[in-house]
C-alpha cells in the first residue's frame, strides 16, 4: 500500500536558473553537474527566463526549449561562437534549466542544445533560445563499438551490473549507482543457464536494449546518468511514500482519461519525474481514481514573471 507524502514546497514567487552558460560551467559538466552562477532569477531579479521541458517514461529522448531575454550583444555573440565549438565536439554543449519556489531551485532536466537562436527581436526585448535534448549527442544507434566478449554466471547480479556498466561506458554514459538494487532484483527473477557468455558485436544502443530487455527493463538518460525502469516504474517509485498532490501542494486540476489513467495539472515541483508514483486528492482528502498511478509523460512549463506549471499524465501503479 502506497503511503502518501506531503513533499516540502512553499509556493512563494517563481524562481529560476540555468547553468551552462559561461565556459567554467561547461567545464564542470565534465566532471559532474554545473552550478547556475550567472544566469538565476531568484528573488524577483534578474533576466527573464521561460522554459517549457517534456519528459516521458521512454528510452527516446527528452526534450526541451529554454528562453533567454536581453543577454548583451557582445555576451551573446561569444555564447553562440561558444556553442558552435562545442557542438561539434562529442561531448556537446550542455544546458542545464533548474526551476523551483522562493530563490530556491532544482534541475529540471540537463541536455545537450542541439539548436541555439542567439538574437530573435520579439516587440523591445531580443531572445536566445536554446533547444536541447536530453542525451541528444551520446545516445546514437549508429554506435558500433569493438566487438566484446561478456561472460556471467546465473544469479551473479554484480557481475552483469559491472557488465552493463562497461556497455554504457562505451556511449560515453553512466549509469545511476542507485539503480543496483532494481537491476539486482530483475537479474535474480530471471531465468539463466548455469553460466555463459554474450558476443556483442552489432549496433551498441542495440545490444543495450536486448540485453536489459532479457531482464524485463527499459532505461532511458535522466540528467545526465542512465537510470532503469521495471515495466515503467523507476526504482525510486517503489519506496513506501509517493508523492502527494492535493490543492495544498500545487494541484490545479484533474481529469480521468478513458484508459483508467489520469491527467493532472500542478504547480511545478521537479522532483516528480517520470515513472515515480503519487496520489491525486480532491478537497475532502478522497484518493481520485486509483489508489496510485505512476507519472507516464510530465511537462513543465513557466516563466520568472508568470506561472510554472506541470501537466502530467499518470497511469495506474504496478505492483513490481
Amino acid at each position: 500500500m502506497t503511503v502518501p507524502l506531503q513533499l516540502p514546497v512553499e509556493f512563494l514567487n517563481v524562481s529560476a536558473a540555468v547553468s551552462g552558460i559561461t565556459l567554467a560551467e561547461q567545464a564542470s559538466w565534465a566532471t559532474g553537474f554545473a552550478a547556475p552562477t550567472m544566469i538565476t532569477y531568484l528573488d524577483g531579479l534578474g533576466l527573464h527566463i521561460s522554459w517549457d521541458i517534456t519528459r516521458t517514461r521512454s528510452s527516446k529522448t527528452d526534450f526541451g526549449e529554454c528562453t533567454i531575454k536581453n543577454l548583451s550583444r557582445a555576451f551573446r555573440g561569444l555564447l553562440y561562437e561558444t556553442w558552435q565549438v562545442y557542438n561539434a565536439t562529442p561531448a556537446g554543449f550542455k544546458l542545464g534549466v533548474h526551476i523551483g519556489w522562493g530563490g530556491s531551485v532544482n534541475m529540471v532536466m540537463m541536455g545537450d542544445v542541439w539548436e541555439m537562436v542567439p538574437e530573435r527581436r520579439s516587440g523591445e526585448d531580443v531572445l536566445t533560445i536554446f533547444k536541447f535534448g536530453e542525451g541528444q549527442k551520446p545516445v546514437k544507434e549508429g554506435t558500433t563499438p569493438t566487438p566484446k566478449q561478456y561472460t556471467y554466471e546465473a544469479g551473479n547480479a554484480l557481475g552483469l551490473w559491472l557488465t552493463i556498466q562497461d556497455m554504457f561506458a562505451n556511449l560515453g554514459l553512466q549509469v545511476d549507482q542507485t539503480m543496483l538494487p532494481l537491476f539486482t532484483a530483475a537479474v535474480v527473477r530471471t531465468p539463466l543457464s548455469a553460466s555463459g557468455s554474450w558476443s556483442l558485436d552489432g549496433e551498441l544502443v542495440d545490444n543495450i536494449n536486448d540485453t536489459l530487455d532479457t531482464f524485463g527493463l527499459e532505461w532511458k538518460v535522466y540528467n545526465g546518468l542512465v537510470i532503469f525502469m521495471d515495466r515503467g516504474i523507476t526504482a525510486t517509485s517503489q519506496d513506501a511514500l509517493a508523492a502527494l498532490l492535493t490543492a495544498s501542494t500545487g494541484l490545479i486540476n484533474w481529469e480521468m482519461t478513458d484508459d483508467g489513467g489520469i491527467a493532472v495539472q500542478a504547480l511545478a515541483q521537479p522532483s516528480i519525474r517520470p515513472g515515480v508514483q503519487f496520489v491525486v486528492q480532491d478537497a475532502f482528502g478522497v484518493p481520485v481514481g486509483a489508489p496510485g498511478f505512476r507519472v507516464e509523460t510530465v511537462q513543465f512549463a513557466g516563466q520568472t514573471d508568470g506561472d510554472s506549471l506541470m501537466n502530467l499524465t499518470g497511469r495506474r501503479s504496478i505492483p513490481v
